[in-house]
């Protein structure tokens, strides 16, 4: 006999639509803080241009980093570009290959603004539930993302991104 609760569908559901409710409400405070701070950039656009602060990479590279299509990325990449946020460049070592690159435009932009602040939605919701309960969280979803996909194991890839933004931002997280 199993120790899981027979209501484990149900819960798989709330949990699926809690998810959810978190990505939409977070995703939108993130849109409105991107907007009010870097007018005619959106978050994604936002995200690109985080990924390249970090070094210059391909679009199909960035697009493995956010786990996106490439095709998604086409109009994004564009935008900046027209923009003079971000620049194609060859690679002289590879002609096939075009690494995109940070503008010093796009630079001075991303020095405006933080990708998380004391205000934002999940920062200030996660100080409400105290310190102990955000590790809980952060433990359990860690965990369950593993079991979602222990052959890609997107922990590591999380967690890699996330040791690098630790280091560049020097984040302290023990007084959440």
């Amino acid at each position: 006999m199993s120790n899981q609760p027979a209501n484990i569908s149900l819960l798989a559901r709330q949990i699926f639509i809690f998810n959810s409710l978190v990505t939409k409400l977070a995703g939108r405070d993130n849109e409105q803080r991107i907007a009010a701070q870097l007018p005619g950039i959106s978050g994604l656009q936002f995200g690109v241009m985080q990924i390249l602060r970090e070094k210059p990479l391909t679009l199909s590279e960035i697009a493995r980093r956010m786990m996106l299509a490439s095709a998604t990325l086409v109009p994004v990449v564009d935008r900046l570009e027209k923009q003079n946020v971000i620049i194609r460049a060859q690679d002289p070592n590879d002609r096939r290959r075009n690494p995109l690159l940070l503008t010093g435009i796009g630079r001075e932009m991303l020095s405006k603004i933080s990708p998380f602040d004391e205000q934002d939605l999940i920062t200030s919701s996660l100080r409400e539930m105290g310190a102990v309960k955000t590790r809980q969280l952060n433990e359990l979803l860690m965990e369950l993302l593993h079991n979602l996909s222990p052959e890609n194991d997107y922990v590591k890839l999380v967690l890699e991104n996330l040791n690098n933004f630790e280091t560049e931002k020097k984040g302290d997280y023990s007084g959440i």
